[in-house]
């Protein structure tokens, strides 16, 4: 009888264990899986006191490429497999795994693999359930040892079946109660100690097919010699690690400084596109001042557009050379210069690039060391026309025909109901391509006579006390180019050109 409690279980075993040329079967009892990877895992145990290993896959669905880490016998063992032409086999670390179909012809190749086992090499083969008889019955030379992988106590009595048969044909017998984990099991499929508990309980079951007795131990001379005969093993991965970092090092620092410039020139051309949106708002009220005083003389307060853009054409170059870049390679523009007056500015600056300072040089294809890499970046900005006053806007008005509340317009105060016309309006003339601009609305009576003090023309400005500003009522509206417009749809919003002059 088996005892569940135990991990990996055995009867007594013979004195003598796998030794030259000979075979260990293994395979999975019931539904339990990891099979393989357990006979990897104990392949591994074994491989430090024999020439080579074998693990033979019966049933494997596809192929296992070889390992950079793989021992000198191991390479050795699949060199002589290949050269007795079989095809799937690779060298994986300190296994040389073998490749069969699940057919009656695999025990045939098995055998004829296990024939070309050099002195004191092992075969585990993992069989699938269906040939594990067969291949007890003389389907392969005899085995030396059996492994089996069952889930305890799940499937103690199959188990303990299969002992008893093994038993009874004098063949020692190990049971694996747990299969290795998804790592472990990785590393041992790999030819690599399983790590941990895992590579414990490998080499538990390595020495219960020995017969228990402990694996006699290399001499120093020996040891050296394994290690010279597996040299440069590892060598190549860091020599090839190494190289990578080296790569990826020059790799990053050329495009490091080729993502600085970019964004150096994305900055300067925002500074730019920002310097002259802010001309543009501070200039923004001259372009609806009078062209001349009241006495006929030019008002120098008033803007022309050409002079209104040049100002902030002039305002981003100089923020462009302040940061260092060349006025050759800014350019700026108005995407809305057809309107009467615009409040968007772009600027673009063009950068170049090295491309010595690139990876590649005059190795690339598409590149050769001294070509210039053009690079634009662009950045627009958008003014926000001012409004009048300082401090918070009043809600309520005082100091003139009307002291009801107050609501705002372009900066702008006036009655409610005055304000909910002009939305109209102005969403009316936005449709036919016309932007309108309120350059005065309410004002008091103080305000007025501070205006009229500065102006005293009638047909400018109203005397204090007669203006209708007062009452919030009344709204200047322009440009001249929207006067057309006005004149023909004003009335449809409730509006009236009191004035024919203006």
């Amino acid at each position: 009888m088996i005892d569940a409690r135990a991990e990996e279980h055995s009867p007594t075993v013979p004195a003598e264990g796998p030794h030259v040329g000979e075979l260990v079967l293994a395979t999975s009892l019931g539904d339990a899986k990891g099979g393989l990877a357990v006979a990897a895992a104990v392949g591994v145990a074994l491989s430090h006191g024999r020439s080579a290993v074998l693990l033979a896959e019966l049933g494997a669905g596809g192929g296992r490429g070889p390992t950079m880490f793989a021992a000198a016998a191991a390479r050795e063992l699949e060199d002589a497999l290949r050269a007795s032409r079989f095809d799937r086999v690779a060298a994986r670390g300190r296994l040389c795994w073998l490749g069969l179909d699940a057919s009656v012809d695999a025990l045939a190749e098995l055998r004829r693999a296990v024939d070309a086992l050099p002195d004191r090499a092992v075969a585990i083969a993992h069989l699938p359930a269906e040939l594990w008889q067969r291949a007890l019955n003389g389907g392969v030379q005899r085995p030396s040892a059996a492994l089996l992988r069952a889930d305890l106590p799940r499937d103690r009595s199959l188990a303990a079946m299969s002992v008893i048969e093994l038993r009874a044909r004098a063949i020692p017998v190990r049971v694996a109660a747990r299969a290795p984990g998804r790592v472990a099991s990785r590393r041992a499929l790999a030819g690599l100690e399983a790590g941990g508990s895992a590579s414990h309980r490998a080499d538990r079951l390595a020495r219960g097919l020995r017969g228990g007795r402990p694996e006699r131990r290399r001499s120093p001379a020996a040891h050296l010699q394994a290690l010279v005969a597996e040299r440069g093993q590892a060598l190549l991965m860091v020599m090839a690690a190494a190289f990578v970092i080296l790569l990826c090092a020059a790799v990053l620092t050329a495009l490091g400084g080729a993502i600085t410039g970019a964004g150096r020139a994305q900055r300067a051309a925002d500074l730019a596109a920002l310097s002259g949106a802010r001309s543009l708002r501070d200039d923004f009220s001259r372009l609806f001042t009078p062209v001349r005083l009241p006495s006929g003389a030019p008002n120098p307060q008033h803007l022309d557009k050409d002079t209104y853009l040049d100002r902030a054409t002039a305002a981003a170059r100089e923020a462009a050379t302040r940061n260092g870049v060349d006025a050759d390679r800014l350019r700026v523009s108005f995407p809305d210069r057809e309107s009467f007056a615009p409040i968007r500015v772009k600027a673009s600056v063009t950068a170049s690039l090295d491309t010595d300072s690139l990876p590649g040089g005059d190795r690339s294809h598409r590149l050769r060391a001294g070509d210039e890499v053009r690079i634009e970046a662009s950045g627009v900005a958008e003014a926000s026309p001012p409004t009048t006053g300082t401090g918070t806007a009043p809600t309520m008005a005082s100091g003139g025909g009307y002291s009801g509340p107050l609501v705002y317009r372009q900066g702008k105060g006036m009655r409610p109901d005055v304000a909910e016309a002009f939305d109209r309006l102005a969403a009316a003339a936005h449709r036919d391509g016309i932007s309108v601009v309120i350059t005065s609305a309410f004002r008091s009576d103080a305000e007025q006579a501070e205006l009229w003090e500065q102006n005293p023309d009638p047909r400018w400005v109203a005397p204090p006390g007669t203006s209708l500003h007062r009452c919030a009522t009344e709204l200047d509206i322009g440009p001249s180019s929207a006067y057309g417009w006005l004149d023909a749809n004003a009335p449809h919003f409730d509006f009236l050109r009191r004035y024919s002059w203006g």
